[in-house]
């Protein structure tokens, strides 16, 4: 799948691929995307720039060249929004304006209406300037080592719990 990505007035295109590897997923991509369960606001813009209704969104992952959220409103790709992320490490928010690049309606197995309830929408960040965007790349770095630091900490946790009641276990033997 081919993206565009504009930085600094200029078009590139990045090839944007997951591909299977033992033990998970190797990203082939010009940014590393992380997952991150958050939600927030966004409205579309009309086509002179104006913020029309706001609406909300739940964040998915996000990367340095784009984000993906699902919403119960329906954009449609090259529509203009206006994103804001708060409480991000470092950059304590991102604040601007993304393209739709995809987007695609969430089947409910169980629903009875024809139209969709929500959607998954793409978007790429093509008004970041390349200081905003090294920052959000440092705050994608900083919440994969808060990721991974969690989840050492729960491994030795349980191992920790295991430890104890193979003692416990041992004792009573």
């Amino acid at each position: 799948m081919q993206e565009s990505l504009k930085r600094n007035g200029a078009s590139q295109s990045s090839r944007v691929e997951d591909k299977p590897a033992a033990g998970g997923f190797v990203q082939s991509r010009e940014f590393y995307r992380v997952r991150l369960d958050k939600p927030f606001e966004w409205q579309l813009l009309d086509p002179i720039g104006q913020e029309l209704d706001t609406h909300a969104g739940d964040l998915t992952d996000i990367s340095g060249g784009g984000l993906c959220f699902t919403t119960d409103c329906q954009a449609a790709p090259g529509d203009r929004m206006h994103i804001l992320l708060t409480d991000l490490p470092i950059i304590e928010k991102l604040d601007t304006h993304v393209t739709v690049v995809r987007a695609v309606p969430i089947e409910e197995e169980d629903a009875e209406e024809e139209a969709p309830l929500a959607w998954k929408l793409a978007c790429v960040l093509d008004e970041l300037s390349t200081r905003m965007r090294d920052r959000l790349i440092s705050s994608i770095f900083e919440q994969q080592r808060r990721a991974i630091f969690q989840s050492r900490q729960e491994q030795a946790t349980e191992k920790e719990k295991e430890e104890r009641a193979q003692k416990l276990a041992d004792a009573i033997h």
